[in-house]
């Protein structure tokens, strides 16, 4: 049994130090030994989703784009309730302008972790993207529900009014309610 633990122990230490090399190699853009690192950490923990999640946004930004999707659902499969692997594949698709893609991996995110404020904020970018402000508003004011202490969601909420303000014909007051937002972003953090 101790083996055991210290062969366990090593393998961590060892995924790990796989993990950052292939992060330095994918930040210097020798994407082909960053994957490789990425798979060698894999190969030692075949359940830990990070290394799938780093070896998917390699392959995206080398632009093999459909193993970056397929390895992004890996990294769900290992992990279903992992709400933050759905923000990343959410995001993998908004970046690709693959919207009903995005909607519905984030909609599957809020089933994993309804009370998290992040899905919201994720959804709300997606929304915002093509111009579904209405929906945009409404998931940044769950998002701000959910953490009424959280900058983000009030800039975010702000800026949605500001993007979708000839939607509505009360613009002075969306302009209003959109400073009162950024007023309270500055209340929080003393700066914006």
């Amino acid at each position: 049994a101790k083996l055991i633990s210290v062969r366990l122990r090593e393998a961590y230490f060892l995924g790990n130090l796989y993990l950052e090399r292939g992060r330095d190699y994918q930040a210097q853009g020798r994407y082909s030994e960053a994957q490789e690192m990425y798979k060698k950490a894999i190969a030692l923990n075949s359940n830990n989703p990070v290394p799938y999640v780093d070896l998917a946004w390699c392959y995206n930004e080398e632009g093999t784009i459909l193993e970056a999707g397929e390895t992004f659902k890996k990294a769900i499969a290992i992990k279903p309730k992992d709400y933050s692997i759905y923000i990343e594949l959410g995001q993998f698709y908004q970046e690709h302008k693959r919207y009903p893609e995005a909607e519905a991996v984030l909609t599957k995110a809020l089933e994993v972790s309804a009370g998290n404020g992040m899905v919201y904020i994720s959804l709300g970018w997606c929304y915002g993207a093509q111009g579904k402000y209405l929906q945009a508003e409404e998931a940044f004011r769950k998002a701000i529900a959910i953490k009424p202490n959280a900058k983000i969601g009030y800039t975010e909420f702000a800026q949605c009014y500001y993007a979708n303000k000839g939607l509505y014909p009360q613009t002075q007051e969306m302009r209003a309610k959109a400073e009162a937002h950024f007023d309270e972003v500055r209340r929080m953090t003393g700066h914006y």
